[in-house]
């Protein structure tokens, strides 16, 4: 019996393993598919580096390169697929329960026409859910 309950306790680990890695690949992604708007990237405070497409860089999978007007707009591409995105507007500093998390947040897609505070609401409303969907911070 302890060799059945063992392996039950294995499999259902595993599960719940299983379950928060597929929680966490789309949660990074979900700022980006509000609205067809994307990519979703977050750069170090106050400047265009260490910019990723999460608020933690140690979880990131893709990262960014951009110029511009730091906390404004600019153009950016993902060094990985080499994808450009030529208008991104800064949405505000990543506040994670509360506390700065030093990292700007930024949302790519069209053009200034597109970016209103519906979008800007809708966006960090996502960016949260996912936060809370991963446990993170």
């Amino acid at each position: 019996m302890s060799i059945s309950k063992s392996t039950s306790t294995i499999t259902r680990r595993t599960l719940l393993g299983a379950l928060v890695l597929i929680l966490i690949l789309p949660a990074s992604a979900l700022p980006a598919a509000a609205d067809d708007f994307g990519p979703a990237f977050f750069c170090d405070a106050q400047g265009f580096t260490n910019c990723t497409d999460t608020n933690n860089p140690a979880l990131a999978e893709d990262t960014f390169s951009c110029e511009g007007t730091v906390r404004d707009i600019a153009s950016c591409r993902n060094l990985l697929t080499g994808e450009s995105a030529p208008y991104c507007v800064f949405m505000g500093e990543d506040m994670a329960e509360g506390a700065s998390t030093n990292r700007d947040a930024y949302l790519c897609g069209g053009g200034p026409e597109r970016f209103n505070d519906a979008v800007k609401h809708e966006f960090w409303y996502l960016v949260e859910k996912a936060q809370q969907q991963i446990g993170y911070p």
